[in-house]
């Protein structure tokens, strides 16, 4: 089966910013879709720490419909991000990143192929 997944993943408010923007020049989109791209394959590795370490301690995540904080993404969602993008293989589409000052929001669509989901 194909799933085809729309992510806005995590609202990028500060969350990706802090670290892409800050090693680059304002409003460097290309720098925040890296970093995007970094985080998810930080998530496929299974590296927590990598994952988090790319998020900035203000992020607000969106997940599940509701809102959390960084210290409430990594209590409650982050183990299952890590092993849903360890177990499912995926194809990640293209990054649509919008900066405005120093903040941004990307989105993509990802390709996900499952015989079911975990």
């Amino acid at each position: 089966m194909t799933i085809r997944a729309p992510w806005l993943g995590l609202l990028l408010h500060t969350a990706f910013v802090t670290g892409a923007l800050a090693q680059s020049a304002p409003g460097d989109s290309a720098a925040v879709a890296r970093t995007v791209a970094a985080y998810h394959d930080a998530l496929a590795r299974g590296d927590s720490a990598g994952a988090l370490g790319l998020l900035a301690p203000d992020a607000v995540i969106l997940e599940a419909g509701g809102r959390e904080t960084l210290a409430e993404y990594r209590s409650h969602h982050l183990a299952a991000d890590i092993a849903f993008a360890r177990a499912v293989p995926s194809r990640r589409g293209a990054v649509h990143v919008t900066v405005a000052g120093d903040a941004a929001c990307a989105r993509s669509t990802s390709f996900l192929r499952s015989s079911g989901v975990p």
